[in-house]
């Protein structure tokens, strides 16, 4: 699937908080339950448009993506994908270029148990390298075939 990244805007504040909402409730709900008023909170605390990029599949925005740079990694902060977008390939193909464009820098992110994420991270390489009760702790070093590499 053929997407591109677009800078967000403070224009895509509402559209960014409903990808979070609709990808992320039912994972945030089963560990520490959904208050709205508190996310809204949140989301409105860590919004800064200029870490952010919005996924856009034939002229439609399909999802959030946040990736950070460091001097020996690159972490996946966000990727959420619209559920109409899912299931076709998109975060697989994203996170192979993520993959690819981290040269010799391993990529490492975090998720939250019992969302299905983890099993697309560790179908492209991702080894958990620590775990709470809430996360996962997950990085890419490149040191395999299955990765963007």
């Amino acid at each position: 699937m053929e997407y591109i990244l677009r800078p967000a805007t403070n224009e895509d504040y509402e559209f960014m908080y409903t990808v979070s909402k609709r990808t992320m409730r039912e994972y945030v709900e089963a560990i520490w339950g959904w208050d709205e008023r508190t996310q809204r909170r949140m989301h409105h605390v860590s919004w800064n448009p200029g870490n952010y990029q919005v996924i856009v599949v034939d002229g439609h925005d399909a999802g959030r993506l946040s990736v950070d740079t460091y001097d020996t990694y690159l972490y996946l902060n966000n990727i959420q994908i619209l559920p109409e977008f899912q299931g076709r390939g998109l975060g697989t193909r994203i996170i192979q270029d993520i993959l690819t464009s981290a040269g010799n820098k391993s990529v490492k992110l975090r998720v939250l148990r019992g969302n299905p994420a983890k099993r697309l991270y560790e179908r492209l390489g991702f080894k958990v390298v620590r775990e709470t009760d809430e996360r996962f702790w997950m990085e890419w070093t490149g040191d395999n075939t299955t990765g963007g590499r």
